[in-house]
């Protein structure tokens, strides 16, 4: 794993997980954490919406931009880490990712140099990706495991 994106995904994770907020990693930061052979160019965070101003005290020190999803399920924080953009995803309750999010099992913890990171199982991030007609992404996450 390169260097640069190590090093951000620890501050991440640190920041994230000092807020006291239900969070995960999702997209190709995950795909990437569980073993699949990818080189992400943003980074993407989920969080509950009822956990969106505990998050934004976590990035004061950063100039973030905050808009409403078109279709009405999230909103989004957008910001600049090290030259990556962050993307961290507020679901509202009726949000693909929050009821996922909400399921025993749905969020696994990895080890990254010490840090407890959590992660959708890509099984869990196969079914999000299903009920969004995103059929591309889901079916390279099932080669992966297949594989």
């Amino acid at each position: 794993m390169d260097e640069n994106i190590k090093k951000i995904i620890k501050e991440l994770a640190s920041r994230m997980n000092s807020s006291g907020v239900k969070w995960a990693f999702v997209g190709t930061v995950n795909h990437l954490l569980q073993g699949m052979n990818v080189n992400p160019n943003d980074i993407d965070i989920v969080i509950s919406y009822n956990d969106l101003e505990k998050v934004k005290n976590v990035f004061l020190d950063i100039d973030f931009e905050i808009k409403e999803f078109p279709d009405k399920k999230a909103q989004e924080i957008t910001f600049k880490l090290n030259g990556f953009e962050v993307q961290i995803c507020a679901d509202y309750e009726q949000g693909e990712y929050y009821k996922k999010r909400s399921e025993a099992g749905s969020i696994k913890m990895l080890n990254i140099d010490g840090i407890e990171v959590p992660v959708f199982t890509l099984n869990s991030e196969i079914e999000c990706y299903l009920l969004k007609g995103r059929n591309e992404k889901a079916n390279k996450l099932i080669e992966f495991i297949k594989n």
